[in-house]
C-alpha cells in the first residue's frame, strides 16, 4: 500500500496550498511495491537561483541537485529520505532526475532564423 492512499487529505490540501503544484516521486517496479515514496514540489525560482550558483561553484557543483532536491522535499521529513539513500545510494540520483525533469531541463526549446 502505498503512501498515496494513507495522506490525509486536509494535510495534502495543506501542503498544496503552501507549496503550489506536488509530486509523488516513488521507486516501484512493475508489478512490485516502491521501497521509497517522496512527495516533492517544484522548486521556485530562487531555489533555481541557488542550484545555478552551487553548480558553478567547485565544491558545491558535486551535490548541487541532491541539496536541490532535499530542498523540495515536502513529505516524509528528509532525513527518512537520506536514511534511505545511504542504503540505496545510486537511486538518489534517479530521484533528483526525476525533479529535474518535472522543472523543466528536458524542456524542448525551438529556434527559427527571422
Amino acid at each position: 500500500m502505498g503512501i498515496e492512499s494513507t495522506l490525509d487529505p486536509g494535510k495534502l490540501a495543506d501542503w498544496k496550498a503552501k507549496h503550489g503544484e506536488l509530486h509523488l516521486l516513488d521507486d516501484a517496479e512493475p508489478g512490485k511495491d516502491p521501497t521509497l515514496e517522496v512527495v516533492v514540489r517544484l522548486p521556485t525560482d530562487a531555489d533555481y537561483r541557488m542550484f545555478k550558483e552551487a553548480a558553478f561553484d567547485d565544491e558545491g557543483k558535486k551535490f548541487a541537485g541532491e541539496q536541490l532536491f532535499q530542498d523540495c522535499i515536502v513529505y516524509p521529513e528528509p532525513a527518512a529520505v537520506l536514511a534511505h539513500f545511504a542504503r540505496r545510494p545510486f537511486a538518489r540520483g534517479r530521484f533528483v532526475d526525476k525533479l529535474l525533469e518535472l522543472a523543466g531541463s528536458q524542456a524542448k526549446v525551438r529556434a527559427k532564423k527571422l
